[in-house]
This record gives C-alpha cells, structure tokens and sequence, in this order.
C-alpha cells in the first residue's frame, strides 16, 4: 500500500514536478520545533473562507503535492507542511500515532494563526490523519477528500483474510508485504522511521478502524487509484506484485462501495491513475473534488456563518464570499430563502444584512424590497420598512408580479402597526 516503496522509480519526478510550484517552502516556529510549510492565498484570505490543507502519506515530503497545490491555490488558500522528522521540519521526541500526528497539525494551525474552516486532502497514511483530526475537530472542518486511504483492509488480519478468500496463502503474503515495507523503509531518515515503525506496527496489530472516526456528517470523497502498475517488489512476494495489487484495490473498492452505501455526504472516485501515486497523476482530478467541496453546499456556509457572527462580521463575510464563489451559486432566491431562516433563528440582524446585500445585487426586483421590509419591521423600525414595501409595489406592479397582493399587504399592515405608535 505505500508509495514510500517507489522511492527509487519516482526520485526522478520529485525533482522534476517542483517546478510546477513557484512557491518556496519555508520553516515556521511552533513551540519551539521548527516546521517546514509551504502556503499561498493566506496574506488575501477572506473571513471565513475555507483553506485548503494537504496533509501526506507515509515518509512522504510536501513537494509530492505541487501540482495539485498549484492548481488548486488558483481559487483557495493552501497550505502543504511536512510532519515532524521529515523534510526540514524539526525531529519530534513525542511517540507518532495517528492522534498526535493529528494534534501536531492543531498546534501548527495555531500556531500560524490560520482559523478554520479547514478543507483537508489526506493521502493513504495522511487519510488516518486527516480523518482523525475531522473527529477531534470536527468543528473546524468542512470537508475531506481522501486518497487511497489505509483502511482495516490494511490491517494482517484483514489482508490475510481477503488474499485467503481467494485461495491464496493469505498468512504468508501479508506477513512478506509488510517485511517489504519495513525493510524499504531502512533506507530513509531517523524522523522517517519513526513514523514508519509507527505505521507497521499499527497494521501489525489490527489497529487501523476507519469506522470508529463519526466523520460522516461532513462532507467528503474517497478517490481510488484502480492501476496496479506499481513498482514490482523485487520478489519479496510469493506471487505476482501486480496480481496482489489488483486484490488490494478490488477488496477497497468493494470495501467503499458498502461503507458508503448509507452515506450520503461521501462519494466515491474511482481514478483511472495508479494506487498510491495520485497526487503525481491526478492533480486536475484532486483540484475538481476540493472545488466540489467548497462550493458544494454553499446554502449551508451562508446559513452558518449568519448564526457564527454578528452582523458587521456577516456583512464582511457575504462581501468576501461573492469573490470566490461562482455566482450561479449565489442567486436572489438563495439569499432570500436564507434571510428568512436566519430571522426563524432570531438572527434579525445578520437576516437584515443578508437582505440587503440582495438588494444591492438585484435592485430591480420587486420581491427583495419586500424582504427588506420584512427585515426592518422584525428590528421594530416599522417606519424605515414602509418605503420598501412601496418600493415593491411599484416594481411588482410593472411585471405583474405574483406576489403583488402580498406586498400590498405588507405595506397595509405596517401602515397599521405604525398608526397604532402613534
């Protein structure tokens, strides 16, 4: 299941898919260790606009996301970093498990300030750390994309049991696959190795259990590469390297297909590029699914940043949202229907905003002066609303609007409750 094995056939791409990215990495300070990260959009970030964050498989290095950083640093902020021990980032004392590589992520967001929400790319090992993290901090995320996670059928168990199915010495093969990992692994750094003793003993133990993490509420995608063109593992199986990896992507594939069959906020990809090696092959694929995620639900964004914030905050929000949502997105029924929730929540005052960045949009509609109105008269300024309801009127009544007997009504009731002030 790793990339790391295809050190040898794929060093060469590691140099030459850097020139993809223009940005350089550099290292931050985060209690005291230092951290190498690479961001782009930050300094230009609107309120509440959700950032991107790669986060990489097993001993792998930010560069293997400069593609898809590239591309997807186009229309959001990014950042990539590498965990502790790798690259240039700062050897960590502390024993590496999924939930502290997890709150290692926390600390660094906090440490460089960068509030959420979080859209987080995780790729095979950095799916367990991404998923981990949406259930510690499920408040801060909005979405995920997996890709070739490690999954319970990662697990000896699980492996010896699937390859057993299928008449094979499941023991045997799943005990040879993991010795490769851990004797290819020799080759990189201490900070690397910890990690990967980390990894292997995880699977020798049983312990990976993808659906202990509730995540399932948010929205996500798994991708999965269906090639098993990989790097043959030089005779350290007992069978074909390739006929292995066709059962391994086949048994993930069947595995999503049921877990998912009841989750409706998680789709799955099937990618025709090769496991384990997407984010060299499908940059475009993995831009299109965080574009899917960001912009998927935008009703809901609206909806809850009104509830998040007060009204100045909401007004700078809605401003920076129309910068980088696609306006087909935003229509004037969207903010009108989304007003009136906010007020069913007592949110008048941020329903008040919403109605009004409407109107700024759609000056010649008749039916966002009525809801203007509607807004006013909810803050008592029964007086300021009666304009507006006229104002409806007027253009309701030059296109036969089919709410024109509503507006007159509206307007005959705030006539009324003003003349009972007085």
């Amino acid at each position: 299941m790793r990339n790391t094995f295809l050190t040898g056939l794929f060093s060469f791409l590691l140099i030459s898919f850097s020139g993809f990215s223009q940005v350089k990495s550099r290292l931050v300070s985060v209690d005291g260790r230092m951290v190498e990260v690479k961001t782009s959009g930050l300094e230009e970030r609107k309120l509440m606009q959700p950032v991107v964050i790669f986060e990489s498989g097993l001993a792998e290095d930010l560069s293997i996301w400069d593609q898809a950083f590239a591309q997807v640093s186009d229309y959001a902020p990014v950042l990539s970093y590498n965990r502790a021990g790798i690259g240039q980032s700062d050897l960590s004392s502390d024993s590496i498990s999924i939930s502290s590589r997890a709150h290692e992520l926390k600390a660094l967001l906090e440490g460089m300030k960068i509030d959420p929400p979080y859209i987080l790319v995780g790729h095979n090992w950095g799916a367990l750390i991404s998923r981990e993290f949406a259930a510690n901090f499920s408040n801060d995320v909005m979405g995920l994309l997996y890709l070739d996670p490690i999954t319970d059928l990662d697990n000896q168990e699980d492996l010896t049991a699937l390859l057993t199915k299928d008449g094979l010495d499941g023991a045997l093969l799943s005990e040879e696959y993991l010795e490769f990992l851990e004797t290819r692994m020799n080759r990189h750094n201490p900070g690397v190795q910890k990690e990967v003793s980390a990894f292997i003993s995880l699977l020798k133990n049983n312990q990976v259990d993808w659906e202990s993490k509730k995540v399932e509420f948010l929205k996500s995608s798994v991708m999965i590469g269906r090639k098993a063109d990989m790097f043959p593992m030089m005779g350290r199986l007992s069978m074909d390297s390739r006929e292995f990896y066709k059962k391994l992507i086949a048994g993930k594939v069947d595995y999503f297909e049921e877990f998912l069959l009841d989750k409706t906020k998680t789709s799955l990809v099937l990618s025709s590029g090769s496991m384990n090696i997407l984010p060299y092959q499908e940059p475009l694929l993995i831009s299109s699914n965080v574009q899917n995620l960001i912009f998927s639900d935008v009703e809901f964004q609206i909806l809850n940043a009104g509830l998040k914030l007060d009204a100045d905050s909401y007004g700078e929000y809605l401003d920076g949202l129309v910068t980088y949502m696609p306006k087909s997105l935003i229509t004037e029924r969207t903010y009108n229907m989304l007003g009136y929730s906010l007020m069913r929540h007592d949110q008048y005052e941020q329903a008040l905003v919403l109605f009004e960045k409407n109107l700024e949009r759609y000056p010649q509609s008749a039916n966002v002066y009525d809801s203007y109105g509607d807004g006013l008269l909810a803050l008592g300024k029964v007086e300021e609303a009666i304009p507006y309801f006229e104002k409806a009127i007027e253009l309701g009544t030059d296109v036969s609007h089919r709410d024109l007997e509503l507006f007159r009504k509206n307007l005959a009731k705030s006539k009324e409750m003003l003349a009972s002030q007085n």
